[in-house]
């Protein structure tokens, strides 16, 4: 029954409406960057000191026009430090369908995305968590840079998340936002949880992607990473490692200029991974589900960042719906959110070329039903 549903997350033609158009921010997303870690604090890093273990003498939780106010304080069962978690829900009683998000870069969780972009996921319908992981915001703990540290400290996140009555948790997925995927991948495949499915925004599959190793050039410094050769390092902190265990859907989200690639070749690596696993279904940008990607002229990228936030909404409504054979349906504003998710449309975009190199149509490849 699932099978036709299954072109939804991949077909702009025959995807969930977006949101309502007269919310639609026109400027352009904040990219969550993959900044590399330092072994102390960057002196112009403007943000607030990280990994100090000391609460006190990091950024309070990110930046001052932020809407997110700490919910509660989940432990983290390996480091035993409190993690800041973050959640704002649609005004109304009841369960919503969930999405956790997890920070790109060395972010905290409520820098994820600007203010008013937290509007548009509530607005689709649902409620959103995130969190400060060890080391950051208001949160205790060291800094471990989405090692097994910090998947271990997101995976009690989404049971704490599953489990407030905020949050239908058989209604349940996590999107990633760049470097944020080492954490949700290593996090979803070395635990069990309730997640539905993965949207993937541009995260650096590797080390190559990530720190510039292999030869790469990457357009910011990478020599404040662990050293390329240090395989135990690594073995915590690519994604492409987790990838061919996830078991629930995957979605790969590429724009045609990555927000700190030269080139959408992460996402061939990303795709080639969890193809190569048991992932029960698989889809990049548009292209059909299922469709085999090798090489970067394999998929249409998105060619509007600005679209960045509207385009992850429609996608999570699809796969929410298409995984929970429910319908979600829009959400009323809270306060905090309504000013700051006014402003004036910004139409839809356009197909992209391929990988940036010019089109090539979809080959109607096969598609395993989301579970």
């Amino acid at each position: 029954m699932l099978l036709p549903l299954l072109m939804l997350a991949c077909n702009d033609k025959a995807a969930p409406p977006a949101p309502d158009p007269n919310v639609v921010d026109n400027t352009p997303a904040e990219a969550p960057s993959p900044e590399p870690p330092a072994a102390s604090p960057d002196p112009d890093d403007k943000r607030g000191k990280r990994g100090s273990g000391d609460p006190g003498a990091r950024s309070g939780g990110g930046s001052q026009d932020s809407v997110l106010s700490r919910t509660d304080q989940v432990t983290n069962p390996t480091s035993g430090a409190k993690l800041a978690t973050y959640l704002i829900a649609p005004v109304g009683e009841g369960s919503f369908p969930t999405l956790v998000i997890v920070p790109g870069g060395t972010k905290e969780g409520t820098r994820a995305v600007k203010p008013q972009e937290w509007g548009k996921f509530v607005e689709a319908g649902f409620a959103v968590v995130t969190l400060d992981v060890d080391g950051r915001g208001e949160s205790e703990g060291q800094e471990d840079y989405n090692g097994t540290v910090h998947q271990d400290g997101l995976a009690a996140v989404i049971d704490w998340a599953a489990a407030r009555p905020e949050v239908d948790g058989d209604r349940l997925g996590v999107l990633s936002l760049s470097y944020g995927i080492t954490m949700a991948s290593g996090a979803l495949t070395r635990h069990q949880t309730p997640a539905r499915f993965l949207i993937d925004w541009e995260g650096p599959a590797n080390r190559t992607y990530t720190a510039g190793c292999n030869g790469r050039t990457l357009p910011r410094g990478s020599d404040r990473w662990g050293a390329c050769d240090d395989e135990a390092y690594w073995s915590e902190r690519e994604a492409t490692t987790f990838m061919p265990d996830l078991t629930i859907p995957y979605h790969r989200v590429q724009f045609s200029q990555d927000h700190a690639q030269p080139d959408a070749e992460s996402s061939v690596a990303m795709m080639k991974a969890a193809q190569a696993g048991d992932v029960p279904w698989t889809c990049v940008n548009d292209e059909p589900s299922g469709e085999t990607v090798d090489d970067v002229s394999d998929f249409a990228t998105h060619p509007d960042p600005r679209q960045r936030t509207d385009i992850l909404v429609r996608y999570a409504v699809a796969l929410m719906e298409q995984t929970s054979e429910t319908t979600v349906t829009p959400g009323e504003l809270p306060e905090s959110l309504k000013e700051l998710s006014a402003g004036p449309s910004s139409g839809k975009g356009g197909k992209g070329g391929k990988g940036g190199k010019g089109g090539k149509g979809g080959k109607g490849g096969k598609g395993k039903r989301p579970r």
